[in-house]
């Protein structure tokens, strides 16, 4: 267990090492001296093991500590990314996706007419992307994506 005190929203774990009237404790953070621990004003700490699961396509999120009575706990919090960011993330995302596919529009690269045509579409979607119904609150298609909703 950690026990630790808020200061200024920050967590101040309980140190390892204490000496308290002329007593030197070592392992003063150690769970066998909640007791004394609780007396100083420490609290048990429960924090957030996994945060893999805390991720948005539309916004971020930030761990804190909150007090409450007999102890302090982490919290995830949500903070959804502004117009302008998130339609910065598109269109990087978009870029990327032209840039990936360049190469396939050179005019000496081998591709069929075809293939080339459909490409060429899925291009001219990216481009679109910012001039679209929702923006910047979309989700990119992928070309597979994208090609079969077009045959749908």
């Amino acid at each position: 267990m950690i026990y630790g005190k808020l200061n200024g929203g920050l967590l101040e774990q309980a140190p390892y090492h204490m000496v308290k009237n002329k007593v030197d404790y070592c392992g003063y953070n150690f769970d066998s001296n909640r007791d004394m621990l609780l007396a100083d004003g420490y609290k048990p700490v429960e924090t957030l093991n996994d945060k893999s699961g805390y991720h948005d396509c539309d916004g971020t999120f930030s761990f804190v500590f909150e007090e409450e009575a007999d102890k302090i706990v982490e919290k995830a919090v949500y903070q959804k990314y502004s117009d302008e960011e998130k339609a910065q993330q598109v269109r990087d995302q978009r870029d990327r996706l032209l840039q990936q596919t360049d190469k396939l529009m050179v005019s000496d690269y081998p591709i069929e007419a075809e293939a080339k045509a459909q490409m060429a579409a899925y291009r001219q979607y990216l481009r679109d992307i910012p001039q679209g119904e929702n923006f910047p609150w979309v989700k990119i298609q992928t070309f597979d994506e994208w090609r079969e909703n077009a045959n749908n």
